[in-house]
């Protein structure tokens, strides 16, 4: 990702290097995408599509897992459609025929902006796991403008597509695994509770809850909710063109929800009538819990004015305190932003280990000897205090002839390898 925003970054000379960047048309590189995490364990990521999704484990998938080889094939992705009275749904993702989108993005934060076709109405979206909260939460900020002279009408459709469960579905059970899904729908959304965990650690009760909140204007709540991934895609419907939005239907009755089903937190809203030059905002929530009560809390947060921007502009705050703890100044104003982005990595390393981004697709969460120790080795120009406790700890894996421990335990044990196969690495030698 860092070497491909290479082309885009801001290269105002008066602006400090905060690793900003716009562009136009991002879609049309293939396999481009963006982190989107924080310190409370949110581990998601977005493609200028929308495509990808928030998970906090290797076992714990809200939308499905993908990789950058993924890209160029699925349509599995979010969206936000606008339907209006005589012309065919605009996708905000980009899968109906539309303008070029833009995208503004920073450490943290991620911005898709695109016009409607005829350009009377503009829809942008931005995506950030929130720094301020506690919570393993994605926010989906929508804001819909009127950029024309006179009122228009419209109704907007959302979704996000529900997987659930452990990334070892994708090939193994998955058809059974998602007979376990028993799915529920509220009035801001839908929740999944599989009754169990059904992957290679065996067969266990399930206490994981997956959620998909959404909210209209001021805080309303949709007109209708889908929990059924093929209620709202229809027969022969796809994530590109649902049924749900190009039929304008309405959700089937909730006390006939069947279930076992694959699940998708779909949303339609109350039509809306926009002055010309005015804004109409949405807000859509991701979230992974196992506490029952903290559903309630999200959508009463949510429902306060400002508290949308108010997180935003808190999590931007928060990773330019971790992008500016190493600042570069060179006669290369565009390197200089670019480093930016390479001081970030070891934050991003710290936090998502060596899983989850779609081109680091591999192991199941683990932070083996050698992510600890480039960890250790980035934050002492970053953080000198911060990172004395993990030095001392790591050093409990150091071997003078490279063949250094694969795993520290949490008492600074030597495990040589998960396996008990020992090795010695090239690069591990002092």
């Amino acid at each position: 990702m860092v070497s491909r925003m290479w082309q885009f970054l801001d290269e105002d000379p008066q602006v400090p290097a905060t690793g900003a960047f716009q562009t136009t048309a991002a879609e049309r590189i293939g396999r481009l995408y963006f982190p989107l995490v924080n310190a409370a364990g949110m581990l998601s990521w977005t493609s200028p599509r929308l495509q990808g999704g928030p998970a906090t484990s290797y076992h714990e998938f809200l939308s499905p897992p993908l990789t950058a080889e993924d890209l160029p094939h699925t349509l599995i992705h979010r969206d936000v459609w606008i339907v209006r009275s005589g012309q065919p749904p605009f996708s905000l993702a980009g899968f109906s025929p539309s303008p070029p989108s833009t995208i503004t993005a920073g450490p943290g934060w991620f911005t898709l902006r695109r016009s409607s076709p005829d350009g009377r109405l503009v829809v942008e979206a931005t995506l950030w796991c929130p720094a301020d909260l506690k919570a393993q939460m994605e926010l989906m900020w929508v804001q819909i403008t009127n950029a024309s002279s006179r009122p228009l009408t419209f109704e907007a459709f959302a979704a996000i597509p529900m997987f659930a469960r452990s990334a070892d579905a994708v090939r193994d059970h998955r058809h059974v695994t998602a007979l376990l899904h028993r799915v529920t729908i509220n009035r801001h959304g839908v929740t999944v509770i599989p009754t169990m965990s059904f992957d290679e650690r065996g067969h266990r009760f399930n206490v994981t809850r997956y959620h998909v909140l959404a909210l209209g204007p001021n805080g309303r709540t949709p007109t209708d909710v889908w929990g059924i991934e093929e209620q709202f895609l229809g027969e022969g419907g796809t994530f590109a063109a649902p049924a749900a939005v190009w039929q304008r239907l309405h959700a089937p009755s909730a006390s006939s929800l069947p279930q076992g089903r694959e699940a998708i937190g779909g949303f339609r809203f109350a039509r809306c009538v926009l002055a010309p030059h005015r804004r109409a905002s949405y807000l859509l929530l991701a979230s992974i819990s196992r506490d029952p009560r903290e559903l309630t809390g999200w959508i009463r947060w949510a429902k306060q004015p400002q508290r949308a921007s108010r997180s935003l502009e808190a999590t931007k705050r928060w990773w330019q305190t971790q992008t500016h703890r190493v600042n570069f100044a060179t006669a290369d104003r565009r390197l200089d932003q670019w480093l930016a982005w390479v001081g970030v990595q070891p934050t991003l390393r710290r936090l998502y280990g060596n899983s989850y981004l779609p081109q680091f697709d591999y192991g199941r969460g683990g932070r083996g000897w050698r992510d600890l120790w480039q960890d250790c080795l980035a934050i002492l120009l970053a953080d000198p205090s911060g990172v004395r406790p993990m030095l001392r700890h790591n050093f409990g894996g150091v071997r003078i002839d490279g063949s250094n421990a694969t795993v520290i335990g949490k008492d600074g044990t030597f495990v040589a390898d998960r396996n008990n196969i020992p090795r010695t690495w090239m690069d591990h030698g002092v």
